[in-house]
């Protein structure tokens, strides 16, 4: 669109840009002024985005506005629909909008859409991006969520190259704590990938997209044409070997072992199997170990790999972390000035658990998830993730090491007693 007159109509139209202030840009550009200057200086101005300029340059003159939302660039796409960064013009504040696909093929997209703002309204949490509203203009279907400032992982590592220790044992951390957080609501998300996380410019780490998120204690999907049998559910490069083989038996563990090859990711610059169809690496995930991590990056100690191959990419649910907050405790302690804090709460924690295990305040067969797997001739749940604080190359000092060993001796005779009083 050239001609000046058809432009300034098209962005009047708009509702972009108010006649007036048109008016003043094109009587300072003087007689020379064409569409396509006026335009340009529009977005010198910052009254247009580039993206607001070139669909009017298309011809385009609606579109802009869903209710009091002004349509900024898009920021993302995929099956579902787009996102946009968008301007809330009653908040003055930024915001994205994700936009559901009128054209999509899929039955219950809009179902799906609505679950997912549902499970982010009920989750509170630094490292989960919020969602604002759900709403719907017309046939457009859309969600209001916080803007993030930042790429997401799978951009940061393909344009920064592999992350530091330090740097995945934060994501790990935060990750980590937000599905902890998810659990204690009810909810597994069903997705983790690097794609579907968020670095902000501060380097904090934010979980986003809960289109597949399960929530606990609801009737069986099946009944709700969600997820059926023979459904596949998740991103093939980071799907657990239980949900790849249904998405029903997708569990909190499930989203511990994404987690953990979105880690490995991290470290090594790609997915643990890269390999093959789809289905080869399905089965890669169900029958098959990935190449160790320090094999790829020799930065990275096998003590810190250990956390994502042992505990986090087992290919039984039961062998990984028990929780999202053990994997949470456990990166905690490589993080800078946080080994000695997470040592001393992590040996009370368990010291907690053993004595109530003795006394009878729990039940032994509550504490086998805790347990590693009798074939690889591991100690128990307390000496392992024990081993996991003091083991992990981190820098405790001497005299805390000294410390720990001596209360977990007298620990192990204090539970002999008990146990033996008891007549156990």
């Amino acid at each position: 669109m050239n001609d000046l007159s058809e432009t300034v109509e098209a962005i009047v139209a708009s509702g972009l840009v108010r006649r007036e202030i048109v008016d003043h840009r094109m009587a300072a550009l003087g007689e020379t002024c064409d569409g396509v200057m006026l335009l340009r200086q529009l977005v010198a101005d910052r009254l247009l985005t580039e993206w607001q300029a070139a669909q009017l340059r298309a011809g385009k003159s609606r579109g802009f506005f869903l209710g009091h939302y002004k349509l900024l660039t898009p920021i993302g796409s995929g099956g579902m629909g787009q996102v946009f960064k968008a301007e809330d013009t009653r908040l003055r504040r930024l915001v994205a909008i994700k936009i559901l696909s009128r054209r999509t093929g899929i039955q219950d997209a809009v179902e799906r859409f609505r679950r997912e703002a549902i499970a982010a309204f009920r989750l509170q949490h630094e490292n989960i991006v919020r969602v604002f509203e759900l709403n719907r203009e017309g046939p457009m279907h859309f969600m209001v969520m916080e803007f993030v400032e930042g790429a997401n992982l799978r951009r940061y590592v393909e344009q920064q190259g592999r992350l530091s220790v330090e740097r995945v044992a934060r994501i790990g951390f935060e990750i980590a704590s937000a599905l902890e957080h998810a659990r204690q609501m009810g909810i597994i998300h069903r997705d983790i990938k690097p794609s579907n996380i968020l670095l902000t410019r501060e380097g904090r780490a934010k979980l986003t997209d809960l289109g597949l998120a399960k929530f606990f204690g609801v009737r069986p999907e099946d009944e709700t044409g969600i997820t059926k049998t023979g459904y596949f559910m998740g991103s093939v490069d980071y799907c657990a070997p239980e949900q790849a083989e249904d998405a029903r038996l997708a569990e909190t563990a499930s989203d511990i072992y994404s987690l953990g090859a979105t880690l490995y990711f991290c470290l090594t610059g790609g997915p643990p199997f890269v390999d093959g169809t789809e289905v080869q690496k399905i089965m890669a995930h169900r029958t098959q170990e990935p190449v160790r991590i320090e094999d790829l990056n020799p930065t990275v100690p096998e003590s810190f790999a250990n956390l994502i191959h042992r505990d986090m990419l087992a290919k039984r649910p039961i062998e990984r972390f028990p929780t999202p907050a053990d994997a949470a405790n456990a990166f905690r302690v490589w993080l800078p000035g946080q080994a000695r804090s997470a040592a001393h709460q992590l040996l009370g924690g368990l010291i907690d658990e053993e004595l109530n295990i003795a006394e009878g305040r729990v039940e032994p067969f509550q504490a086998q998830r805790h347990l590693r797997s009798p074939s690889n001739n591991a100690p128990s749940g307390f000496f392992d993730r024990l081993f996991r604080a003091v083991a992990a190359e981190t820098v405790l000092p001497a005299w805390l090491l000294v410390g720990i060993l001596i209360v977990t001796f007298m620990l192990g005779m204090i539970v002999s007693v008990v146990l033996s009083s008891l007549g156990m």
